[in-house]
């Protein structure tokens, strides 16, 4: 577990990615439990993002335990780390998975949409996306912002001075609409 937390500290906020990916390697040697290899290798894929080795974090990926897990938690962020390498089949069994275990899960939820738009299913991915707009809404997690609503008018009004003059122009007056989330009817238009 130590050499674990090492390793996320390489992660982040030292993005030393193969400082990180060394020490996970080291810790697999102890690992005997599916959940505890399943949280080493989730660290390990996040690193090979990290460094922007697509094969390499599809290598860790093909190596994720298949579950069942215990926690809807898991059984997303493996089903994610599937989806974000192409292995959409994979992603899809345990992202369902996740929606079993906790309905309410606004990421599998979000990440369900997804895999519904790769398969070329608008409806369901309208479905998914309204169903982890609403999960969101209802959740108590804090909101993402830690701006105000006119202050982040302000950045934006800001952000379109500075383009170039004919976008500027294009987008001048324009009126922004701050709120938690988009709005049902965007959604549902994808």
């Amino acid at each position: 577990e130590a050499m674990l937390n090492a390793a996320e500290v390489y992660l982040h906020p030292l993005h030393d990615w193969d400082r990180a990916a060394a020490l996970i390697d080291d810790a697999l040697e102890w690992i005997v439990e599916d959940e505890e290899l399943a949280d080493a290798l989730l660290l390990k894929f996040d690193a090979m993002l990290g460094k922007n080795d697509q094969v390499g974090a599809a290598r860790v990926a093909a190596q994720l335990p298949k579950g069942p897990f215990d926690t809807a938690s898991l059984s997303f962020a493996v089903g994610r780390a599937h989806f974000e390498v192409g292995d959409v089949d994979a992603a899809e069994v345990l992202i369902n998975r996740a929606i079993e275990q906790d309905p309410q899960h606004s990421d599998a939820l979000y990440y369900a949409g997804l895999i519904a738009e790769n398969r070329g299913d608008p409806r369901a991915m309208a479905i998914a996306f309204l169903r982890a707009r609403d999960a969101e809404l209802r959740s108590d997690a804090p909101r993402r912002s830690e701006i105000s609503t006119r202050d982040f008018e302000a950045r934006v009004q800001s952000a379109i001075r500075a383009l170039p003059e004919p976008l500027a122009l294009t987008l001048e007056g324009a009126l922004v609409i701050v709120c938690d989330v988009p709005g049902a009817e965007v959604v549902a238009e994808g």
